[in-house]
C-alpha cells in the first residue's frame, strides 16, 4: 500500500509539473501574443501618425504654392496697372484761350512793285504749360503800380478762371511765359497777355479733319516765309532812298509782314480721323518728342482738356496725321 501511495503521489506530482510547463507554455504563448499585438497597433499608430504628417506637409506645400502663385499674380497685376497709367497721357494746366487776331489790310506801295496781296500774322508760338505748382494767370494786364491783373489758373486758394490782382512783382520779367515773384513772395506763370492775340491760322477746330478749315501752318514753316518776307522791305527801302521824295513817307500797316496764307491742303481737308481714335488740336511737339495739346473725342480726358502725350515713336508728326506713342496710345492731329 506504501509502495502504491507513493507511486500515486509521484504520479500526480508529475501530472501537476506537466500541467504546470502546460500553463507556463500557454502563458508565454499568451504574452507573445499580446506583445505581437501591441507591436502591430504600435506600427499601425506609426503608419498614421507617418500618413498624417505626410498630408500636412503636401497641404503645407500647396498652400505656399498657392500663396506664391497670388503673390506673383498681384505683382503682375501692379505692373500692369503701372504700365497702364504710363501710358495715359499727364494733365497739364488748362488750355488759354487765345484772342483772334483780325486779318491785316493790305499793304500798297505808291510807287508800284508793291505787293497786293493780304498778309496774315505768323502763329504765336505755344508757351510751354506752368508747373502744376504754380498759378498761371491768362489774359493778364501790367498796371500802373506795377502789379499784375488777369484770370488765375490752378490755385488752391482761387477758383479757375477768377479774376485776380497780385501785389507789386518785385522779381522776374513781366512778359509771356515767365514766372515772376511778388512783393509778398507770390509765385505766378504769366500766360497768354489780355489783347496780345492768339495765333492766327493755328486752332481751326476740327477743320483740318472734316474740312471747311483749310490746311494747318505749323509754326516752323511759318517762320521760313515770314524771314526772307521781312528782309524785302529793307531791300526796296535801300533801293528807292533817292527814287522819290515821298519815299519816307509812312504807310500803314508796317513794312514787315507776315507770311502770306499758303493754299489749303487738300489731303489734309479730306482726310478723316479713325474712329476711336482721340483728336488732339492746337498741339505742339516737345523737345523730348511728346506732343502738348487739347484733346478732342477721348474717352478718358474731358472734352478740351490741356495734354501732354508721352515721345511719339511712330508716324509723322504733321497735321490731318494719325501718330502712336511710346506706350501704344494713337492720336490724330488736327
Amino acid at each position: 500500500k506504501k509502495r502504491e501511495a507513493a507511486k500515486q503521489f509521484a504520479e500526480e506530482k508529475r501530472q501537476a509539473a506537466l500541467e504546470a510547463k502546460e500553463r507556463a507554455k500557454e502563458r508565454a504563448k499568451q504574452v507573445a501574443e499580446e506583445k505581437k499585438e501591441q507591436a502591430r497597433a504600435k506600427a499601425l499608430e506609426a503608419a498614421a501618425k507617418k500618413k498624417e504628417a505626410a498630408a500636412r506637409k503636401s497641404l503645407e506645400v500647396a498652400a505656399a504654392k498657392k500663396e506664391a502663385a497670388a503673390r506673383v499674380a498681384a505683382e503682375r497685376a501692379a505692373n500692369a496697372a503701372k504700365a497702364k497709367a504710363a501710358t495715359k497721357v499727364k494733365v497739364k494746366a488748362p488750355p488759354t484761350k487765345k484772342a483772334q487776331t483780325p486779318p491785316s489790310s493790305p499793304t500798297f506801295s505808291l510807287f508800284g512793285g508793291g505787293d497786293n496781296t493780304a498778309a496774315t500774322p505768323a502763329p504765336r508760338q505755344k508757351k510751354a504749360p506752368a508747373p502744376s505748382t504754380t498759378p498761371i494767370i491768362e489774359s493778364w494786364k501790367q498796371n500802373s503800380d506795377g502789379s499784375v491783373s488777369g484770370k488765375i489758373f490752378g490755385s488752391d486758394s482761387f477758383k479757375d478762371g477768377g479774376k485776380v490782382e497780385t501785389s507789386p512783382i518785385a522779381r522776374g520779367a513781366i512778359k509771356e511765359g515767365s514766372v515772376v515773384t511778388t512783393g509778398s513772395g507770390s509765385r505766378y506763370k504769366l500766360g497768354v497777355q489780355a489783347g496780345g492775340g492768339g495765333g492766327g491760322g493755328g486752332g481751326g477746330g476740327l477743320g483740318g479733319f472734316f474740312g471747311g478749315g483749310g490746311g494747318v501752318e505749323s509754326p516752323k514753316a511759318a517762320a521760313k516765309p515770314v524771314a526772307k518776307l521781312a528782309a524785302k522791305p529793307a531791300a526796296k527801302e535801300k533801293k528807292s532812298l533817292f527814287s522819290s521824295p515821298f519815299e519816307n513817307q509812312v504807310t500803314s500797316p508796317p513794312a514787315v509782314r507776315s507770311a502770306p496764307k499758303p493754299p489749303p491742303k487738300k489731303s489734309t481737308a479730306q482726310k478723316r480721323p479713325p474712329a476711336g481714335v482721340p483728336i488732339l488740336t492746337n498741339w505742339r511737339q516737345n523737345s523730348d518728342g511728346s506732343i502738348s495739346a487739347t484733346i478732342l473725342e477721348s474717352e478718358n480726358f474731358r472734352q478740351g482738356e490741356g495734354v501732354t502725350t508721352s515721345p511719339i515713336v511712330k508716324g509723322r508728326v504733321e497735321s490731318g496725321e494719325v501718330v502712336t506713342t511710346g506706350s501704344g496710345s494713337r492720336y490724330a492731329l488736327d
